[in-house]
């Protein structure tokens, strides 16, 4: 029987409920799902270190998988993969290809790549690498947006500068608890420098 693993990768900076609602509508398509952080963001935007994106990616999983009910697991192919690099980023069409070839290369996996509805969006999704050969070589779900909750959303609210618990409550509405925690600590921290 052909196993399905779902790869969902993202800058995760950090994981939020919109990236669970992505997961969830998916869930019904894998088996086992592979969460995979950005070494460097295609747009050169800047992002969280990847040592603490992975944190919090791992600390999204401890909140997720009760409602997933299947195996959830980080993957820091990206990184291994950058070290022997020679482009800008990391492209999708590598990192399908690196899983397919180094971890599923038996007949009886099938990658399956999940993405936002923003990412399907022509415009961007003729910037991937070798986009037309993704939707030839993998199955694609394209999530809709039900709860529109960015990464950016947070990340503008902490770095107002305002105590946290000016914005803490609201934060609740857009992270899950232990990533909630485990970023309310970054923050604090580094504010205390």
């Amino acid at each position: 029987m052909l196993k399905k693993i779902g790869v969902f990768g993202s800058a995760f900076d950090p994981p939020t409920l919109g990236h669970q609602n992505v997961i969830m509508q998916a869930r019904n398509l894998y088996d086992e799902l592979i969460l995979i952080p950005s070494i460097c963001h295609p747009f050169k935007k800047k992002m969280s270190s990847f040592e603490k994106r992975c944190e919090w990616v791992q600390k999204f999983i401890e909140d997720i998988s009760p409602c997933i009910q299947k195996p959830v697991s980080l993957s820091c192919i990206e990184k291994i993969l950058w070290s022997g690099y020679h482009e800008d980023t990391v492209f999708t069409y590598t990192v399908l290809e690196a899983l397919e070839q180094r971890y599923y290369p038996k007949k009886n996996y099938q990658l399956i790549f999940i993405r936002g509805e923003d990412n399907a969006q022509p415009a961007i999704w003729s910037t991937f690498y070798r986009a037309e050969d993704i939707v030839k070589k993998w199955p694609i779900f394209t999530a809709k947006i039900q709860k529109n909750i960015r990464s950016s959303t947070v990340r503008s609210m902490i770095c107002r500068k305002q105590p946290i618990s000016s914005y803490q409550a609201a934060l609740t509405e857009l992270l899950s608890p232990h990533v909630l925690s485990s970023v309310l600590k970054t923050f604090d921290q580094e504010e205390s420098l």
